[in-house]
């Protein structure tokens, strides 16, 4: 065969390995991407859920912390409610009793 002469199936035939393997590029890549953005989006999740559940128990011991202080020292019910309640009373609490 001349290097001028053109074979039509053999042609083709490279043509069609050619897409195929370029398909399959595109394919595992768009995957990839998905996949990553799955993983992220999961791992954002459990990160979230146990950042809350750390932080309500930190919160919940330093509550517990202030009322146990607050009623060593006397306080009446009205301040201890209010403590509970009051977030911007809490924190002066907090600082008054040394709690962190």
């Amino acid at each position: 065969m001349l290097l001028t002469e053109y074979d039509e199936e053999e042609t083709l035939k490279v043509v069609t390995e050619d897409a195929k393997a370029e398909g399959e590029a595109i394919g595992m890549a768009k995957g990839e991407a998905i996949g990553v953005a799955k993983g992220e989006a999961i791992g954002v999740a459990k990160g979230e859920a146990i950042g809350v559940a750390k932080g309500r128990t930190l919160g919940e011991d330093q509550l517990a912390s202030l009322i146990s202080a607050m009623v060593q020292n006397g306080a009446d019910q009205e301040a201890i409610l209010k403590a509970s309640t009051d977030p911007a009373y809490r924190k002066e609490m907090y600082s008054k009793y040394h709690i962190e």
